[in-house]
């Protein structure tokens, strides 16, 4: 194998691509699993201190299913579109996968988070850097929950689709 043929083949892999398609469906079948099962799901009512989320309204039930259906046209976006052999449409095709794939992006950017997901990288350095010396005195079991995990992923698959999206 030449040096020729060994960067062509890694250049053809689409690793932002690859990563949206893993994050996208396994945050999705999390939250298939929530809204199969009516358990897990934390946000909404299932979370006590949600008071400045732009769904703390919606009801678990259908904020799962619905979270789902666009994390699942994500994945199918990103399987479709990922790797050598994608789809590369033009003209109308094109501007429907760029407006269902950045819908999906503002939801997981947009929509998912909340102010606790930004206080918390705010405040990440000091929280990192002091725990060694036990120190600030805190229980991280309550600064990092569940939600914040959620979101966490949330965002970050929501960045890899968007980058995947550009290029």
């Amino acid at each position: 194998m030449t040096a020729a043929n060994r960067s062509d083949r890694v250049r053809n892999r689409d690793r932002y691509g690859e990563a949206a398609v893993i994050a996208t469906g396994g945050l999705a079948v999390l939250t298939l699993i929530c809204a199969a099962t009516g358990k897990g799901y934390p946000f909404g009512p299932n979370d006590p201190v949600d008071d400045m989320s732009l769904i703390r309204a919606v009801p678990p039930g259908v904020g799962a299913a619905l979270l789902a259906g666009i994390l699942i046209g994500a994945m199918l976006i990103m399987l479709a579109t990922a790797g050598r052999r994608a789809a590369r449409p033009g003209g109308v095709a094109r501007a429907a996968i760029l407006v269902t794939g950045y819908g999906a992006v503002v939801v997981m950017l947009f929509v998912v988070p909340d102010i606790r997901l930004l206080a918390l990288v705010a405040y990440l350095p000091m929280l990192v850097l002091g725990a060694p010396f036990g120190w600030p005195d805190v229980d991280y079991s309550s600064i990092v929950t569940t939600t914040i995990a959620w979101q966490g992923v949330s965002v970050s698959a929501g960045l890899l689709v968007a980058i995947r999206l550009v290029r």
